[in-house]
């Protein structure tokens, strides 16, 4: 199913979220070599694809059922030939973050929230993405805030942020996450790869020996 061109003229407009990305690797003998694999990367594109931006940008709600739908019509293929193109050699992409609305299935969140209906997505766009992306060499990161989301007032009530169903399930197909707010829950509640790099966005407030100790990447959000 194709999107109508109003829809690809106002989804355009977004097109500033897309950024490329580098990250500064920090060495530590404790993080192992996970992330040995970003120097010689160089640099990546990032993707903020959230539900309010969207609703935002094109002036239209955002509902369960328009959320499905845009996420079922997420090209990954043509995405990850254009990213081959430019010579990107990561992608990294927002899971969700202040709305509620994520774009992979996560039933442990559904069932502690008790919203209905959930604003998971029903596609694993997660998975999908990694599929379309490892079979032209392009790893592929994640972003998710560590907090609740910030606008749904019954996910804030009900959820303490945990992270497992996605973690677990992705497992080695995701090579890093970037995990913003409080240091200490950056790796709280997390299990999957052990491989898995972690960038932190709270680096300025820390000490650089306990960076390296914990982090083995520094996101640059903050100056």
């Amino acid at each position: 199913m194709g999107i109508p061109l109003c829809e690809k003229r106002r989804l355009a407009r977004m097109m500033p979220c897309v950024l490329p990305i580098a990250f500064l690797v920090v060495a530590s003998a404790q993080a192992g070599d996970r992330a040995a694999w970003m120097p010689s990367a160089k640099w990546g594109v990032m993707n903020h694809y959230l539900a309010d931006w969207i609703a935002r940008t094109t002036r239209q709600p955002m509902t369960v059922e328009r959320w499905n739908s845009l996420v079922d019509r997420f090209d990954v293929e043509a995405l990850a030939e254009q990213l081959k193109s430019v010579g990107a050699s990561y992608y990294q992409i927002s899971i969700g973050q202040n709305s509620g609305y994520y774009l992979s299935p996560n039933a442990t969140y559904d069932r502690i929230t008790g919203i209905k209906p959930g604003k998971c997505s029903r596609r694993d766009l997660v998975a999908d993405l990694y599929e379309a992306l490892h079979k032209r060499g392009i790893r592929l990161m994640v972003y998710l805030p560590t907090g609740a989301p910030g606008g749904d007032a019954a996910a804030r009530q009900a959820l303490q942020w945990d992270i497992r169903e996605w973690s677990t399930r992705w497992g080695a197909k995701v090579s890093g996450w970037c995990r913003l707010g409080p240091a200490r829950r950056v790796t709280k509640r997390f299990e999957g790869s052990s491989e898995a790099c972690f960038p932190i966005n709270a680096a300025p407030r820390l000490r650089p020996k306990r960076i390296a100790s914990r982090w083995q990447i520094v996101a640059g959000a903050y100056p």
